[in-house]
């Protein structure tokens, strides 16, 4: 965030900012005021590689209206080098949050290997099993069936599949 009064004539310092330094790498949000921009000047002069350009020149109209919350609490600030001439400095705003895989310790699980040997003694243990013998026991009992399939097929898989113990992170999709 920077005070920089006249933006064209710091373009090539702050593009090679952004491509060198880390801070400027890693930014998410770059914001300057007294840029001196116009409605007349394209886009196209003032963005940057890897940024999405929002404006709001001297002749954009403002609604008047302050949305509330500040910085103070979401961010830390630390001061950075004027661009170019400027004779104002920059500030470095970080994020004050802790990214949720920080905030939740990994956690273990023990997961199954579905390999393709596992898979075919899967297989194997399906095609040998006599499912008239396993099925003819509960009649019309739908409920009563389903249950000892099921159980049936859980049995097979905790006998064929090997497992393994992993680490599942809190930003880790399942």
């Amino acid at each position: 965030m920077g005070h920089v009064g006249s933006l064209f004539n710091k373009l090539d310092e702050l593009t090679a900012l952004t491509r060198l330094q880390q801070k400027y790498k890693e930014s998410s949000l770059m914001c300057f005021t007294e840029t001196w921009l116009s409605d007349t000047t394209p886009d196209s002069v003032v963005a940057l590689d890897g940024f999405k350009l929002v404006r709001a020149d001297r002749g954009w109209k403002e609604s008047g209206k302050r949305k509330g919350g500040g910085l103070a609490d979401e961010y830390t600030s630390s001061p950075l080098p004027p661009l170019g001439r400027s004779d104002h400095n920059l500030v470095h705003l970080h994020p004050e949050y802790t990214p949720r895989v920080r905030r939740q310790p990994a956690q273990k699980k023990t997961v199954k290997l579905w390999t393709y040997e596992a898979n075919e003694r899967l297989r194997d243990c399906f095609e040998t099993t006599d499912w008239d013998t396993l099925c003819s026991c509960h009649g019309d009992d739908i409920n009563s069936l389903t249950h000892c399939i099921t159980d049936y097929i859980n049995f097979c898989v905790e006998n064929t599949m090997p497992t393994k113990r992993v680490q599942c992170f809190a930003n880790r999709k399942p």
